[in-house]
């Protein structure tokens, strides 16, 4: 398992074996702790980033050169330490709205927020035609919740 921090997964059981391979079923939990947004966080801000740049950079590292013999461990720490340093080359970052009102719930993903746009582009619009629409999407939106939050 691979985390950025070790207390995001939990609970992880390694089953039997897939066939007649020697790979096995993996079982985890996430732990979904709600980030804690000290003032004056930063995050990066990929809309704005000089993807050519970091990609020219990235393509330059010599990976097997840098490996080497060393062990799986070493060279995901080397890993992230590279991607970390193009990241912070690469990619401006931009300061984090504290205002706790403005924040998602957990339960919150795109696939939510693309259906309740839908649904409201659809209420601007509702007339006997549309109707149907307007009802279906709104049903939608209750169910992708619904289905999130569990």
């Amino acid at each position: 398992m691979l985390a950025t921090e070790e207390q995001l997964i939990k609970e992880v059981k390694v089953g039997c074996e897939l066939g007649n391979s020697d790979h096995r079923m993996v079982e985890f939990s996430i732990n979904k702790l709600k980030p804690e947004i000290a003032n004056n966080s930063y995050t990066p801000n990929f809309n704005k980033a000089d993807l050519d740049g970091l990609k020219t950079a990235a393509n330059l590292i010599d990976f097997k050169h840098i490996f080497g013999e060393k062990n799986a461990n070493d060279c995901c720490k080397i890993l992230t330490d590279k991607i970390n340093d193009l990241c912070y080359k690469y990619v401006p970052n931009r300061k984090l709205d504290n205002n706790l009102s403005k924040q998602k719930p957990l339960w919150w993903n795109q696939e939510i927020g693309r259906a309740i746009n839908i649904r409201n582009k659809l209420h601007g619009q509702r007339n006997p035609v549309n109707e149907n629409l307007y009802v279906q999407a709104s049903r939608d939106v209750k169910k992708i919740v619904k289905m999130s939050k569990k």
